[in-house]
């Protein structure tokens, strides 16, 4: 009897040793810290008409997340970026706009591409004190858009004002515009048309057409009978190419010019060769250290060179996460008024873009535009 007792004892002892050791160890699994997270959020259009502008941001965006985290994160904590389709649609901008801000609680988003979301979704920021920090966004009217908003492309103001000194010093005193009718389409063709008169130049024409449209005969006969030296076409860039094609139909001979929405390679494949010839404006390529180091960076990661869009997303990921930084190191919380005040201090940051510093309305100061012409379909900087 006592021999089973004893047994019996063992046996409990050893079962009671191996129970304390996983729930020790369960503990431990389960109470392991971990590494902090900071979330912000992404706004982009990875579907629709302007698909290639994010699918390049998205690039960018990537490879400054894997940086930075691989360089420790943010004051050790994980940067984490939520990414929203917005099919450069208002109405879907709007929607992820609300998800981050009211379901994530983010207090910083990186969007929107198209100007038309960036300014649809301004409001709901500056209302719920989240900064809005667009890496491509052009429009004039977004240097009013509020003061949670800042962008680090130049406005287009800035844009349509060399276009228009280009094309009078070429001597073409009269242009005829087909422009699209949205915010950055509206944008660029005003801010043209006040500088171009300004030197005193005539606009004898202007047609709208809206996105996806696919016919622009009725436009391009109204525009060629007011007799321009030159055509100036603010469009998208599939609509471009259909403009561009249907413009040979028509015959037209006069110069032909484009804005920065004309950079992108699906203008190319949506005219084919009658994109040759056509002058456009782009943010200028910064040629930098700092650019050549992204540029290497982004090739060896996806095999091919970078363009302004992808460099634009990757200096907006390292300024939110600089600026971020900042706040955390001022033993400040990362609310949005914190990471509004800290990022209007942001001053000659040497990025894949050149550098940027913020003036009081959010734009960055001092970025400039090229020339640039396409021929043998490709695209070559106009001195």
């Amino acid at each position: 009897m006592k021999r089973t007792n004893c047994k019996f004892a063992y046996v409990f002892f050893v079962i009671a040793v191996l129970t304390a050791f996983l729930v020790v160890s369960s503990f431990g699994f389960a109470n392991k810290p971990e590494k902090p997270t900071i979330k912000i959020g992404r706004i982009l259009p990875l579907t629709g008409p302007a698909a290639s502008y994010g699918q390049s941001e998205k690039r960018g965006s990537d490879l400054a997340i894997e940086e930075i985290n691989r360089a420790g994160g943010i004051q050790g904590a994980k940067l984490q970026v939520l990414y929203e389709d917005s099919t450069c649609s208002s109405r879907e901008g709007v929607s992820a706009m609300k998800k981050l801000v009211n379901v994530e609680k983010v207090p910083l988003v990186l969007g929107a591409t198209c100007s038309t979301v960036t300014l649809a979704i301004a409001p709901i920021a500056n209302a719920n004190k989240v900064v809005l920090l667009s890496p491509l966004s052009s429009a004039a009217k977004i240097s009013e858009a509020g003061p949670y908003i800042f962008r680090v492309m130049p406005s287009d103001a800035f844009q349509s004002t060399v276009l228009a000194k280009w094309i009078y010093e070429l001597g073409y005193k009269k242009v005829a515009i087909l422009f699209i009718n949205n915010a950055w389409g509206l944008g660029v063709k005003d801010a043209f048309v006040v500088a171009f008169r300004k030197l005193n130049g005539n606009i004898v024409g202007e047609e709208a057409c809206n996105e996806g449209a696919n016919d622009f005969r009725t436009q391009l006969s109204k525009l060629i009978a007011a007799q321009p030296d030159a055509f100036f076409f603010p469009t998208m860039p599939k609509e471009g190419g259909k403009i561009l094609r249907q413009a040979k139909e028509h015959g037209l001979k006069a110069p032909i010019f484009g804005a920065d929405a004309w950079s992108v390679r699906e203008l190319l494949d949506a005219a084919g060769e009658t994109a040759n010839g056509v002058l456009y404006t782009m943010p200028a390529q910064y040629e930098g250290p700092e650019y050549q180091d992204f540029s290497r960076k982004f090739e060896a990661r996806y095999g091919e060179k970078p363009d302004v869009n992808a460099a634009g997303a990757y200096d907006a990921v390292k300024i939110a996460a600089l600026t971020m930084e900042r706040v955390l190191k001022n033993g400040l919380h990362l609310t949005g008024e914190n990471i509004k005040n800290e990022m209007a201090k942001i001053k000659g940051y040497k990025g894949a873009t050149g550098d940027t510093t913020f003036d009081g309305n959010g734009d960055p100061v001092g970025k400039k535009f090229s020339k640039m012409a396409i021929r043998d379909g490709r695209r070559v900087p106009v001195q």
